[in-house]
């Protein structure tokens, strides 16, 4: 199996960007089977890429929000989006099993200035994901206590539509963790699986596929990104999915795949998609 969601430093941590670092996640995914190592670094982590957005957050109300962001941003926007994709490069031409990827938090009325400003480079893929409500990072441990404030099912609404806006955006090409918004357990009276089934028919008549991340397991949430009802009209609406850890370190490069694969089985589905220069082909599980 792929491994198509991996970052190459944990939060709040940064440094170069090596071979030796690259090579350190290959290995180790390589002992866990992993098949091709899908590399995919928060775009909010390049300075090139916030010089581009600027202060994005200023349109929230709430000042505690604003600031919080503004700091976050300002202490992970410590990289070159030139030496990473440099290093992936390099990394390809010795034959090791890479993709160069990038994940894209999405960032509304500002996604095609995005796809623009990337289109110069030879990625061959895109996540695209939501994990940001306004300025609330809504899976941030550093602002949970913001959940005390909201109202549970509106978030899981607002989450939904910007993951929707996302979509429409046609500029990514896989859907990270779909329903990260689940990722402390807060979650409404019911499933809401009216919205699970627009978000996948919207994807699946874009050819976005959907990614299944081992990431939720290793959360308070204790289970797959999407919830197994979720992955279940995934299938029916005829999207694609793609395999994924979210890894941040390379032990967990591959991570709960076996469970992973069972989950995938289950629902029905027997092939991922891979990617080149953004097209794409499938694979068997």
């Amino acid at each position: 199996m792929n491994d198509y969601h991996i970052h190459l430093h944990d939060h709040g941590e940064s440094g170069p960007y090596t071979q030796e670092l690259v090579s350190s996640f290959v290995e180790m995914g390589t002992k866990h089977g992993v098949t091709e190592l899908g590399f995919t670094e928060h775009i909010f982590r390049f300075r090139e890429v916030n010089e581009l957005l600027g202060e994005w957050w200023a349109e929230d109300p709430d000042p505690h929000m604003r600031s919080y962001c503004e700091r976050y941003v300002a202490e992970h926007s410590t990289q070159s989006l030139e030496e990473y994709v440099e290093v992936l490069t390099a990394a390809k031409s010795r034959e090791m099993p890479v993709k160069i990827g990038l994940e894209i938090d999405y960032y509304p009325r500002r996604m095609g200035e995005i796809d623009e400003f990337l289109s110069a480079y030879p990625l061959d893929f895109r996540l695209g994901s939501v994990h940001w409500i306004g300025a609330w990072g809504f899976d941030d441990p550093g602002v949970g206590d913001e959940w005390r404030n909201r109202d549970i099912e509106s978030v899981w609404i607002g989450y939904f539509a910007l993951l929707a806006d996302l979509i429409s955006s046609d500029s990514v090409d896989v859907l990270a963790h779909p329903d990260l918004v689940k990722k402390f357990g807060h979650r409404p009276a019911q499933e809401p699986v009216d919205l699970y089934r627009q978000i996948a028919e919207m994807a699946a008549e874009r050819s976005i596929a959907f990614e299944l991340s081992s990431a939720g397991l290793r959360k308070p949430v204790g289970e797959a990104y999407p919830s197994s009802l979720f992955l279940e009209a995934i299938r029916s609406a005829g999207a694609s999915i793609t395999t994924a850890s979210d890894a941040h370190k390379p032990q967990d490069v591959g991570a709960d795949f076996d469970r992973l694969s069972e989950t995938a089985i289950s629902a029905g589905f027997t092939e991922a998609v891979s990617f080149t220069m953004r097209n794409s082909h499938s694979v068997r599980l």
